[in-house]
C-alpha cells in the first residue's frame, strides 16, 4: 500500500511538474502573440489611412485644412478602434485560455484519483491473496509437523549403527625405553628359570652325592642305566646354562673317579671313613666352585647389560 501511493505521488509530481512548465510556455507564447497582433493592427491602420491619403491626393482635390484635420482625426480613431479591438480580442482568447487551463487541471486530478482508487483497488486484491496463500502455507507446516511428530515404525528405518571409533596412533618408537623393557622382561624370564635349574640342580647334586656314599659302602660298581638319564640331564643343562654344565662335567668325573676308588678300597673300613671325609671336602669344594661360577655369570650379564644400556644412552643424543 505504502509503495503504491509512493509510486503515485512521484507520478503525480511529475505530471504537475511537466502541466507548470508547459503552461509557463504557454503564456509566454501568448504574451508574443498578442504583441505581434497589436503590431499588426496598428500597421493594418497606418497602411490604410495611407490609402486613403493616397486616394485623396489622387483625386487632385483641393486639400482645405478643416478636411485635412477631419483625415487625421478619422486616421486616429480608426488606429485607436483597431487597438481596441485588437485589444479585446486579446482579452477574449486569454480568458478563453484560462477557463481551458482550469479545466484541465481539474480532469488531470479527476484521472489520477481513478488511477488511485484503480491502484488501492489491485492492492487490496494483493494483499488479500497473500494472505490466502500464508493461511495455506501454515496448514501444510501444521500437517507436516503431525506427520513428523506421529511417525509409522515402518516408514521409519533404524540409524545405521555408528562408526567404529578410529584406532589409537601408534606410540613413538624409543630404542632405550625397548631395551630397557627387553632387558627387564628377560630378567623375569630368567629368574624363575635360574631359580628351578638351581633347584633342581641341588637335588641332583644330592642325589649323586646319596648315590656315591651307598656305592662306596656297598663297593659295587654303579648301574649303566643311571649314566644315559645323567648324560641326558647334562645335555639339557649345556643348552641352558653354561656354568651348570661345567659343573656337572666336573661332578660326572668325580663321580667315576670316586666309583674307581671305591671298587678297590671296599674291603678296608678305614680307606671308607677317608674317602667320606674326602667326598665331603669334594662337595664342599664343588659347592663353593658352584656359587662362584654363579657369581661371576651373573656379573659378567649384569656388566654387559649396563654396557648395552650405556651405548644407547651415548647414541640417543648423537641421533637427536
Amino acid at each position: 500500500m505504502e509503495d503504491g501511493m509512493g509510486r503515485l505521488n512521484r507520478v503525480s509530481v511529475l505530471a504537475a511538474r511537466e502541466y507548470f512548465e508547459l503552461r509557463k510556455k504557454f503564456e509566454d507564447e501568448s504574451e508574443r502573440n498578442r504583441a505581434h497582433e497589436k503590431e499588426a493592427a496598428r500597421l493594418k491602420g497606418e497602411r490604410n489611412a495611407a490609402v486613403r491619403q493616397s486616394a485623396f491626393l489622387m483625386g487632385q482635390m483641393v486639400p482645405e485644412a478643416r478636411l485635412l484635420a477631419a483625415l487625421d482625426q478619422v486616421n486616429a480613431v480608426e488606429l485607436q478602434a483597431a487597438a481596441a479591438k485588437a485589444e479585446h480580442e486579446a482579452e477574449v482568447r486569454a480568458l478563453r485560455e484560462q477557463l481551458e487551463s482550469r479545466s484541465a487541471p481539474g480532469e488531470t486530478m479527476e484521472e489520477l484519483k481513478q488511477c488511485l482508487g484503480e491502484s488501492e483497488q489491485k492492492l487490496y486484491e494483493s494483499q488479500k491473496r497473500v494472505q490466502q496463500l500464508e493461511e495455506r502455507v501454515r496448514e501444510l507446516i501444521a500437517e507436516l509437523d503431525q506427520k513428523a511428530s506421529a511417525p509409522t515404525l515402518t516408514s521409519v528405518p533404524p540409524p545405521p549403527p555408528p562408526p567404529p571409533p578410529p584406532p589409537p596412533p601408534p606410540a613413538p618408537f624409543n630404542p632405550l625405553r625397548s631395551l630397557m623393557a627387553l632387558i627387564a622382561s628377560s630378567r623375569k624370564t630368567a629368574a624363575p628359570t635360574a631359580a628351578n635349574s638351581k633347584a633342581k640342580e641341588d637335588q641332583l647334586q644330592a642325589k649323586l652325592m646319596e648315590e656315591m656314599i651307598e656305592q662306596i659302602k656297598k663297593g659295587v660298581h654303579l648301574r649303566p642305566t643311571a649314566r644315559p638319564v645323567m648324560e641326558e640331564e647334562l645335555e639339557e643343562k649345556s643348552s641352558s646354562e653354561p656354568a651348570v654344565n661345567e659343573v656337572l662335567s666336573i661332578l660326572g668325573d668325580i663321580k667315576r673317579q670316586k666309583s674307581s676308588r671305591g671298587v678297590r678300597q671296599c674291603d678296608s673300613m678305614d680307606s671308607l671313613a677317608s674317602s667320606s671325609s674326602s667326598s665331603r671336602d669334594e662337595q664342599s669344594e664343588l659347592e663353593r666352585l658352584f656359587q662362584s661360577k654363579n657369581l661371576r655369570h651373573r656379573a659378567e650379564a649384569d656388566s654387559e647389560s649396563l654396557r648395552s644400556v650405556k651405548s644407547l644412552d651415548v647414541d640417543a643424543p648423537e641421533n637427536s
